[in-house]
């Protein structure tokens, strides 16, 4: 029962953190801003061999730009939720969960979690597709996952925990942002 309300927290996360404009947009410029630099660095006969000779070259310049990105989101995201959590503070003490608030954290982080990994899936993608019809480098699909597994997820994890942390220590969210911003 505790985990199916885990699950429902971690649901609505994800619905709330999809809803945000801000997030949406600054998602869309982050896959076509990767997306555009990978084409222009990796794409096409006339790229020098040494970005494209081996099969890791387009995953991992993929993996490597899109975790920048998604740690800066990352950051956006916890900062914009500990404003929204601030403004609810005042109703907190009428709302009854069924969990405890550690519960209630991981259902959230699961949440933020389940989006980014849906995107990465997606900027992936792009990359493959690149590899396929935009470059002459060697494909190898089990890279792809290899840095997803091996690279992208580890960081978001930890960027996803880091935040959360300097979030409940710092209240303030300009300080947030400044501390972890500068961390990124």
């Amino acid at each position: 029962n505790k985990k199916a309300n885990m699950n429902i927290v971690a649901h609505y996360e994800s619905i709330l953190l999809r809803r945000s404009w801000g997030f949406r947009v600054f998602a869309v410029i982050s896959l076509l801003s990767i997306t555009l630099l990978q084409y222009i660095l990796q794409g096409g006969a006339g790229t020098a061999w040494h970005r494209i000779a081996l099969p890791s070259s387009i995953p991992w310049l993929n993996t490597y730009l899109f975790t920048i990105a998604q740690s800066i989101m990352v950051v956006l995201v916890v900062a914009e939720i500990t404003t929204r959590d601030k403004r609810s503070d005042t109703l907190s003490v009428f709302h009854v969960r069924p969990l405890s608030n550690l519960k209630y954290i991981i259902g959230r982080a699961r949440g933020i979690a389940k989006v980014f990994i849906e995107l990465n899936l997606i900027a992936l993608l792009l990359a493959l597709g690149i590899n396929l019809w935009g470059s002459p480098s060697p494909l190898d699909p089990w890279l792809y996952l290899f840095y997803l597994i091996t690279y992208s997820l580890p960081s978001l994890l930890f960027m996803i925990g880091l935040s959360l942390l300097v979030a409940r220590w710092i209240k303030h969210q300009s300080l947030i942002l400044f501390v972890l911003l500068t961390y990124v």
